[in-house]
């Protein structure tokens, strides 16, 4: 089970892997932003799959005029979680930084329920910012920040 590129015939796959994830770590008003970005063809997305069935998703984004890059979307099926897929995914977008640009800087917005996972994968404990209720009401935003040596 080794990260793949995405194809448009994993995208209702994707979704519905949004859907699994959701409203817990996902607000359901990003449904249709998380299509969209499906839709233009992500930079550097990868799902894993087993026998068919799609387990996780997710990817980067450059930003070089910042010198930063963003994980986009990264998702796992909740049956899948804490099998390791996740990880893989953020460690083969981290690879490609390091290969492919000279970006060593990685941002995620996240939620409060899902950055002790980012915490496990070395970015530190303290947040960069937080705002109440930005994702959804309720939904909490984590920002993170984590230099690649």
């Amino acid at each position: 089970m080794h990260p793949r590129p995405y194809t448009a015939t994993d995208r209702e796959h994707c979704l519905a892997l949004f859907d699994a994830n959701a409203p817990l770590h996902f607000g359901l008003n990003e449904r249709p932003e998380f299509a969209a970005y499906l839709d233009a063809g992500p930079e550097h997305f990868r799902v894993i799959d087993e026998g068919g069935t799609l387990l996780a998703c997710g990817g980067i984004e450059t930003y070089p005029e910042r010198g930063e890059a963003e994980f986009r979307w990264v998702m796992a099926a909740p049956a899948a979680q804490g099998r390791g897929l996740g990880k893989r995914l953020m460690l083969e977008s981290a690879d490609y930084l390091r290969r492919e640009t000279s970006i060593r800087c990685i941002l995620v917005y996240t939620t409060p329920a899902s950055a002790g996972f980012f915490r496990k994968l070395g970015f530190p404990a303290g947040t960069v910012r937080t705002e109440a209720g930005y994702w959804t009401k309720g939904l909490h935003l984590e920002l993170l920040r984590l230099e690649l040596d």
